[in-house]
C-alpha cells in the first residue's frame, strides 16, 4: 500500500488532489492540481514487514500547466477491499442523466449509488468483482456504498460532490 502527498511550496494540499490505487502488483498515483504552478509529490509506501510505518520512497518535482479537479473521497472499505475506480475519477459531478460508473471492489455482493439531495438509490450491475452502470446524477452529494457477505449493512466506499 502507498500514500501520496502533494505540496505547493511548503504547504501540504488536501488529500483529494492525489488518488492512490493498487492494480495487481502496481501502485497507480493520479495527481490533480488546484492551479498552474510548481508542486512536489511525495510517495510513501508500507514495507512488506507488516509494520504500520510508511517511509518516504520517492519525491517528484512537477510543473503543472493547468488546474484540475479533485478526486473523490475514499473510505476504509474501498481500500481494505482492494477497490479500483475507473470512472468517474473527478470529485465534482455535473448533473447528468447518464454518468458512467465502473469500479472493482473485492468481496462486494452489491454496489449502490446514493444521491443525498434526492434520497435516491441506484444499483450498479455486478460482473464478478466489477460493478458498472449509467447513473442519473442530480446536484448534491453522491455516495457509493457496497454490501459484503454476511453483513446486512452498506458501507461507504466513495464520496463525490
Amino acid at each position: 500500500m502507498a500514500i501520496a502527498k502533494l505540496k505547493s511550496g511548503e504547504k501540504e494540499l488536501s488529500d483529494n488532489y492525489t488518488f492512490v490505487q493498487k492494480q495487481g502488483k502496481n501502485i497507480i498515483v493520479n495527481t490533480g492540481f488546484p492551479e498552474k504552478g510548481d508542486y512536489e509529490l511525495e510517495i510513501f509506501a508500507k514495507p512488506k514487514d507488516g509494520s504500520n510505518n510508511y517511509p518516504l520512497i520517492v519525491t517528484y518535482q512537477i510543473s503543472a500547466s493547468s488546474s484540475s479537479d479533485k478526486f473523490p473521497t475514499t473510505f476504509k472499505h474501498f481500500v481494505d477491499n482492494n477497490g479500483y475506480l475507473e470512472s468517474p475519477l473527478m470529485a465534482n459531478l455535473s448533473a447528468n442523466p447518464s454518468t458512467y460508473f465502473k469500479l472493482k471492489i473485492d468481496s462486494a455482493i452489491e454496489v449502490k449509488v446514493f444521491n443525498q439531495s434526492t434520497n435516491q438509490w441506484q444499483d450498479l450491475t455486478r460482473y464478478g468483482n466489477v460493478f458498472t452502470g449509467n447513473i442519473n446524477i442530480d446536484s448534491g452529494k453522491i455516495i457509493v456504498f457496497a454490501k459484503f457477505p454476511e453483513d446486512s449493512r452498506y458501507w461507504a466506499l466513495l464520496e463525490y460532490k
